[in-house]
C-alpha cells in the first residue's frame, strides 16, 4: 500500500537537499538573508532516514516469511543501479576537470570503500575511512543507509518486537562517548542506528494500530532525549575548552541530527495525517516524482554542483537551468529507465532446457 504523504515529503526533503546545494554553489553572493532558510539540509537528511527506517519496516512486515538472501536482493536492487551510475557519472565529471588528478585520486582503496559503501562520510565528522567518492558529499548517507539496512534484518528477525528499540537504543547511547572518545567510524555507524530505527518504531504501530502515540513512541523519544542531552553536553565541554564549535562541523553536528530526528518523531505524533493515503493534487503531483528522489540526491551534486562544466555556453540565463534539466533528466534514467531494467533483468525467471 502507498502511503502518497510520506511519498510527497521525500520529495520535497529531496528537492530541499537539491536547492541548498545548488544556491550555495552559484548563488552564494545573493543568498543574503536567505541563508537562515537554507542551513538545514543535514535535518532534511534525516527526514529521510526516518523515512527510509519507517518504509524498510512497512515492506518488510509484509513479507513475514522473507529470508535475508530475498531481503538482501530487493535492497540491492533497489539502491546499486543507481547508487553505480552515480559514482559513474561523478568519476566521468572529475576527469572532465582534471583527468591527471582523477587518476591520482582514483586508488584501490577510494574506489573499493565507497563502491561496498564502507564507512566514507563527509568532512562533517573525523574517523571516515575513505572521502565520499569524488566530492560527492551527498553520498555519506548512502553508507549509513546500507549498513542500517544490513543491520536491520536480524534484529527484526530474531529480536522480540518490544525489546527492538531497547537493543537499538542502548547500543546507541554506548556507540555514542565511544565514537566522541576514539573517532571510530563503526561506532558513528552505530550509535546513528537509533536515528533511523525511529522510523521503523513509528511504521510498526501505524500498522498495528493505524495511528502513532506518545505512549508506543516513549521509548524512541527517550533514547533520542538522551542522545541529545550527549551531545548538548559535549558541544558546552568543547565551548568551555576554548574550541570554536562550527554549525555544520562535530560535535555540533550529531546534536542537530538527534534533535532533528526527535523533532520528526514528535511531529509524527502531533500531525498523524501525515500517513494517511488522502491527499490533495499538489501531494499527488509529488508523490509522482517520489520515484525520481534517491537518485536525484545522489546525482544533483556533482552534476549541477561541483562545477560549471556547461561554462562555455557563457549565459548563466541558460547555463543555470540547463544544470536543473539535465539533472533531473538523469535522475528520471537513473530510476524509471536504468534501475528498472536492471531489476526485471535480474528477477527474470529462468528457463533450463528439459533434459
Amino acid at each position: 500500500m502507498r502511503l502518497p504523504k510520506l511519498e510527497a515529503i521525500r520529495t520535497v526533503a529531496a528537492l530541499y537537499v537539491f536547492l541548498v546545494h545548488f544556491c550555495y554553489a552559484w548563488f552564494p553572493p545573493q543568498i543574503g538573508s536567505a541563508h537562515l532558510l537554507l542551513r538545514f539540509g543535514q535535518e532534511a537528511v534525516m527526514v529521510f532516514f526516518v523515512l527510509s527506517g519507517f518504509v524498510i519496516y512497512y515492506s518488510t512486515a509484509s513479507k513475514p516469511d522473507s529470508s535475508f538472501g530475498a531481503y538482501f536482493r530487493r535492497r540491492f536492487l533497489r539502491i546499486y543501479p543507481t547508487y553505480c551510475f552515480a559514482l559513474i557519472v561523478t568519476l566521468a565529471i572529475a576527469a572532465a576537470q582534471s583527468i591527471q588528478q582523477t587518476r591520482a585520486d582514483l586508488n584501490t582503496p577510494h574506489v573499493v570503500s565507497n563502491v561496498f559503501l564502507i564507512p566514507a562520510f563527509k568532512w562533517g565528522y573525523e574517523g571516515a575511512w575513505s572521502p565520499t567518492f569524488f566530492g560527492n558529499l551527498p553520498l555519506w548517507s548512502l553508507s549509513f543507509e546500507w549498513w542500517f539496512y544490513m543491520a536491520f534484518f536480524p534484529i527484526w528477525k530474531f529480536v522480540a518486537p518490544d525489546r527492538r528499540v531497547h537493543v537499538v537504543g542502548a547500543a546507541s547511547l554506548l556507540a555514542s562517548p565511544i565514537y566522541q572518545l576514539t573517532h571510530n567510524a563503526p561506532a558513528l555507524y552505530v550509535a546513528y542506528f537509533l536515528l533511523w530505527w525511529a522510523g521503523v518504531e513509528i511504521a510498526r504501530e501505524f500498522i498495528d494500530r493505524n495511528s502513532v502515540s506518545f505512549r508506543r513512541q516513549l521509548p524512541t523519544l527517550a533514547y533520542l532525549a538522551i542522545s541529545v542531552l550527549f551531545w548538548c553536553g559535549v558541544c558546552i565541554w568543547h565551548q568551555v575548552q576554548g574550541e570554536h564549535l562550527s554549525f555544520d562541523q562535530h560535535p555540533f553536528l550529531p546534536l542537530r541530527h538527534f534533535g532533528a530526528c526527535f523533532a520528526v518523531v514528535v511531529t509524527v505524533i502531533h500531525f498523524p495525517a501525515l500517513l494517511g493515503k488522502d491527499c490533495r493534487s499538489i501531494t499527488r503531483v509529488l508523490a509522482g516524482l517520489a520515484g525520481m528522489s534517491y537518485a536525484l540526491y545522489v546525482l544533483h551534486y556533482p552534476i549541477a554542483c561541483t562545477t560549471r562544466w556547461l561554462i562555455g555556453i557563457n549565459n548563466p540565463a541558460l547555463e543555470f537551468p540547463l544544470y536543473v534539466i539535465i539533472c533531473l533528466a538523469a535522475a528520471y534514467f537513473a530510476e524509471h529507465i536504468l534501475s528498472k531494467t536492471v531489476t526485471k533483468l535480474c528477477n527474470r525467471p529462468s528457463h533450463s532446457k528439459p533434459a
